[in-house]
């Protein structure tokens, strides 16, 4: 059975990776955490995430992530915490939220609050774990596609035994449910209005494959990973994204995209 396993995510690995280097829009990523814990039970973190466009090479967005995490029990965690925003300048972002670029030349008055709870357990076979993570967030101000988001991700990973490096392949599924966004006109065959709605529903799925790796005597982790998104719409045709107006144009346009990313992890205690 371990065998079986260590094949699998080997050959879904290769599959994965060589569908999705064939992506146009493929944007690297890189993230960076610090974590201190302060007592049995509750730690402090601070990460940023630094998204790059490569068609030119440029930022796309960046976010700052201040968090604190409660342990309940073991394997069981609450975390809440502040994420602050910046996004590439474009004339849609400045009319649409009434903001102006930064002396970066990014829009940085965007951020938002979550709680999380998360727990995780032995699945199928001894070094099979599998992670259950659900949130709630609520953005400032309210974007387009939603003002509150609900994610769901199951998070598998098999602690191999002498893997190179102490690694920890993992793969992640991941859903996210869109509320409360900006209010969308939606037409009829004659061009009439028929609905005025906030695209609310499931629009978002992600499949993630990395490796923990933990090369290092001190507490540093390095995770290379790929991960596709994509926005869809289901069962919510007076709630849908990437709907046409009456002159063509795509409002609220499906955000599809593959991330190469790899992020440093480091324990301050």
């Amino acid at each position: 059975m371990k065998i079986i396993l260590k094949y699998l995510l080997v050959g879904l690995a290769l599959f994965i990776c060589s569908f999705q280097l064939k992506a146009q829009n493929l944007k690297p990523w890189l993230e960076y955490s610090l974590s201190h814990k302060f007592t049995k039970n509750v730690k402090a973190g601070f990460s940023q995430i630094y998204s790059f466009n490569t068609a030119p090479f440029e930022v796309g967005f960046a976010q700052t992530d201040f968090s604190a995490t409660y342990r309940i029990k073991k394997r069981t965690n609450l975390q809440v915490g502040y994420i602050w925003a910046w996004f590439k300048d474009s004339p849609s972002m400045r009319t649409t939220y009434n903001v102006t670029p930064n002396f970066l030349g990014l829009l940085d008055d965007f951020s938002r609050v979550y709680a999380s709870y998360s727990q995780k357990h032995r699945f199928l076979v001894k070094r099979l774990w599998l992670k259950h993570t659900a949130s709630v967030q609520l953005f400032f101000p309210k974007l387009a596609k939603y003002g509150q988001r609900f994610t769901y991700s199951a998070k598998l990973y098999y602690k191999i035994k002498h893997f190179p490096m102490n690694g920890v392949p993992y793969l992640e599924n991941k859903f996210f449910v869109y509320l409360g966004g900006i209010p969308t006109d939606y037409y009829d065959s004659n061009g009439s209005v028929i609905a005025t709605n906030s695209t609310n529903g499931f629009h978002r799925y992600r499949l993630k494959l990395g490796v923990s790796l933990k090369p290092f005597d001190f507490p540093l982790s390095i995770s290379p990973y790929i991960f596709y998104q994509r926005e869809l719409n289901f069962f919510s045709d007076l709630h849908a994204l990437n709907t046409v107006d009456p002159t063509g144009k795509i409002i609220n346009k499906f955000n599809n995209y593959t991330v190469l990313g790899v992020r440093l992890a480091y324990n301050l205690k």
